[in-house]
């Protein structure tokens, strides 16, 4: 689910000059696509691959659906239309053989050429997409009549988000989240359940723990007495949903 907010590390020196230097091999023989599928073949363009994947975390799981492990690197804005884009470290994505073949070349803008796909390191997704916890489904968040229109195009595009397959995964998350938060307020070994919490979160692949922690889901049940009646887990509890991937 691109429901994780993925933090961009910086990207090594020798790297960064790498891919500039690929970028104007690639403007001097005008066949980008080829001088990226070459890049892709070196060191270099492992060393980003894997720099990529480390960003994704332990499983490194693809940066759209979270449901899959990545594969390659995916162009958020595409080579096809933004070939000065080609090689740039801000531009990249770790992602699925599923959702790179969904998302391949489309990428499309508003009025004013704005992107209108999120993209998971530039912004937390849950910005624009509201999760439904008793189905896991996630929909358009409604922006007082009307839908926000960069989730409609995301959930249209990336198809894996909208798959059974997703929704059980984030119905998992919940359920085990909603467990580990009712133990919290049983009130039983504070400090035992209040670690079998932080491993629930530390375990969730899916960014549910961050609707919980500073979204919506702030104000359901069991999180909502958490927040109100035990501030120091409340804070721990924020803490560890909101680390850096």
């Amino acid at each position: 689910m691109i429901v994780r907010f993925i933090h961009r590390e910086e990207l090594a020196r020798p790297l960064t000059e790498a891919l500039f230097r690929r970028q104007i091999q690639a403007a001097a023989t005008g066949d980008v696509a080829k001088e990226w599928e070459n890049f892709r073949k070196t060191v270099a363009g492992n060393a980003v691959a894997e720099r990529l994947a480390f960003m994704a975390g332990t499983r490194a799981r693809c940066y759209y659906c979270s449901d899959s492990r990545g594969t390659d690197i995916e162009h958020f804005k595409p080579i096809v239309g933004y070939s000065e884009e080609a090689f740039k470290w801000k531009n990249f994505l770790y992602v699925c053989t599923g959702c790179n073949r969904y998302k391949s070349n489309k990428f499309p803008v508003d009025s004013l050429g704005k992107p209108l796909l999120i993209n998971p390191t530039w912004c937390d997704p849950w910005r624009f997409l509201f999760l439904d916890t008793a189905t896991g489904v996630v929909v358009e968040r409604d922006l007082g009549g009307t839908l926000d229109p960069r989730a409609v195009e995301t959930l249209k595009i990336i198809k894996t988000l909208s798959t059974e397959a997703a929704e059980e995964g984030r119905s998992r998350v919940i359920r085990r989240l909603a467990y580990a938060a009712e133990e919290v307020l049983a009130g039983s070994n504070e400090a035992k359940v209040c670690q079998r919490l932080a491993r629930e979160v530390a375990d969730d692949d899916f960014g549910i723990s961050r609707w919980f922690a500073i979204w919506d889901g702030a104000d359901e049940a069991p999180f909502s007495l958490i927040r109100t009646g035990n501030h120091s887990v409340w804070r721990s509890f924020v803490r560890w949903s909101t680390r850096r991937y």
